[in-house]
């Protein structure tokens, strides 16, 4: 008696719903908002503007938090760039205190500043960033190697100021031509291991065995004050200077300044050589924790890679230590 009429279909109620942008003026279809790509799941009994509205709270509220993390991973970042090297300082005054400057310097080398810093902004830019960052890394040591010669060659006959004027100038004229190289990070590893190799052969070799003295009570406060001073100078100036320069600033040496500069002024030149050498060699666990880091990060992940990197860089540094050890031992028998 009626019409065939077409049975309407349902709607199906837990279907996905397209979340509408936030209004924009004029006719521009694409300038919508980030959050407008996301597709909700609507539930059952659930009005389509209040899920448009609950999924652009869920959305907002995830950016904020990301922007958030992200600059408190930064502001952490900076403060343990600030805060970390005056207590490294401290460490490693005590250490040449007590074992006598060589392995002072054999512990100086390792990645204590620089690997941690590297690790937050892994978190924060990936991967991909990070193995650049590792091959900017290994060209600075190319730089250090400049700054150990030049402290080492002019400690032998003039003061410590001389001896900083000197290394300054060879960090900041290699690294001004090897910060815009854009060579891979086999390259750059290769260039850190021989720049090191040269450097532990043209340093003048301690004529004497020196070993510390008695030092006042202020000499460690004095470091960890100057190394605060010098560290905040060149995170704070980086806005300043400009990527390139700031890049440079960011790789200088600072704890190598701060006890180079302190150890040559109260124990003399056979102690400060005696310090660059232990760092240049101690530098070798520093190449190649970037290197094993720079080459790991891709396959094994953030967390692996840097155990097996520090795995590396300290089987070095001890091996080092003990030859020095037995070394020591032999010469002291051998004069006995």
């Amino acid at each position: 008696m009626f019409k065939d009429q077409q049975a309407k279909p349902k709607q199906d109620r837990s279907s996905t719903v397209d979340v509408n942008p936030l209004p924009v003026k004029g006719n521009n279809r694409e300038a919508f908002h980030p959050v407008s790509q996301i597709r909700v799941k609507r539930t059952s009994g659930c009005r389509p503007n209040l899920c448009r509205t609950t999924a652009h709270r869920v959305a907002l509220s995830h950016a904020n938090w990301t922007v958030r993390s992200r600059e408190h991973m930064l502001t952490l970042g900076i403060l343990a760039r600030i805060a970390v090297p005056p207590i490294l300082v401290a460490l490693m005054s005590l250490a040449a205190r007590r074992w006598g400057p060589t392995i002072g310097g054999l512990i100086m080398g390792l990645p204590w500043m620089t690997g941690p810093v590297l690790f937050f902004l892994t978190l924060d830019k990936g991967t991909d960033f990070a193995v650049r960052a590792c091959t900017g890394i290994e060209l600075a040591v190319w730089s250090m190697g400049f700054f150990i010669l030049g402290f080492g060659i002019v400690s032998r006959f003039a003061s410590w100021p001389l001896c900083l004027l000197t290394a300054i100038i060879g960090y900041f004229g290699s690294a001004y031509f090897t910060q815009g190289l854009d060579i891979p990070l086999w390259l750059a590893i290769s260039g850190a291991v021989v720049t090191l190799l040269l450097t532990i052969l043209l340093l003048p070799k301690p004529k004497t065995q020196a070993f510390p003295g008695r030092l006042p009570w202020w000499d460690i406060p004095a470091r960890m004050a100057a190394t605060f001073m010098l560290v905040a100078g060149i995170v704070f100036s980086a806005d300043v200077l400009g990527p390139q320069r700031s890049g440079i600033i960011a790789s200088f040496p600072v704890i190598m300044t701060v006890i180079g500069t302190f150890t040559h002024s109260q124990w003399g030149s056979d102690a400060v050589l005696r310090v660059l050498i232990g760092m240049s060699k101690s530098l070798f666990g520093f190449v190649f924790f970037f290197a094993v880091l720079g080459y790991s990060l891709p396959t094994l992940g953030l967390i692996s890679a840097y155990l097996v990197s520090s795995a590396v860089a300290l089987t070095i540094s001890a091996c080092l230590i003990a030859w020095n050890t037995w070394t020591q031992r032999r010469l002291t028998r051998a004069t006995a």
